[in-house]
């Protein structure tokens, strides 16, 4: 990431009943992550408004969150598992889950370990995504990048020990 610019905030591995599925790294323009406004309603109203929102986001942008796998996963459990977070956290509704969906498909791959997935916000607020090293698709919605970055930094994220090293709270 430092080919972007970008300095890493922290890192840490996901692990499930034992076996580590793939190490992360977050990375921000001068190494440190002021948050981005991720809580919303169940309306999809955000929390706070659409200029403090700008203005929060700004301050962490560009951002990514790189992605090392460890294990084969398909392109359809990485994209069901991300909405089913998406669900539990209470973002987006299920009309913007079905317009998510294909674009997610089209631009994930199916998986095997040593592939990454970078995922980057980029000043502009539009999501990148890098598939080993290479661009392979973009998503220009100012909502979505915030969104996908909840999945690992949303404070009541299911990977909490994981967020805390990618955010800096402690070392990974």
């Amino acid at each position: 990431m430092r080919h972007l610019g970008l300095t890493m905030v922290g890192e840490g591995s996901m692990t499930w009943l034992g076996f580590s599925l793939y190490h992360a790294s977050l990375w921000t323009k001068n190494g440190t992550y002021h948050g981005i406004p991720t809580e919303r309603v169940a309306n999809q109203k955000p929390v706070i408004t659409s200029e403090q929102q700008s203005q929060d986001l700004t301050y962490s942008l560009p951002i990514a969150l790189h992605i090392v796998y460890e294990k084969n996963i398909s392109s359809e459990t990485l994209v069901k598992t991300t909405i089913k977070e998406w669900r539990r956290l209470k973002i987006f509704n299920d009309n913007q889950y079905r317009n998510y969906e294909p674009q997610l498909l089209n631009i994930w791959p199916d998986v095997k370990p040593g592939d990454s997935i970078t995922t980057v916000i980029d000043t502009n607020q539009h999501t990148l995504f890098l598939v080993n090293g290479r661009e392979a698709g973009q998503i220009t919605d100012k909502d979505f990048g915030p969104a996908l970055l909840a999945v690992w930094l949303h404070p009541k994220t299911r990977a909490a020990s994981l967020r805390a090293e990618l955010i800096g709270l402690q070392g990974g």
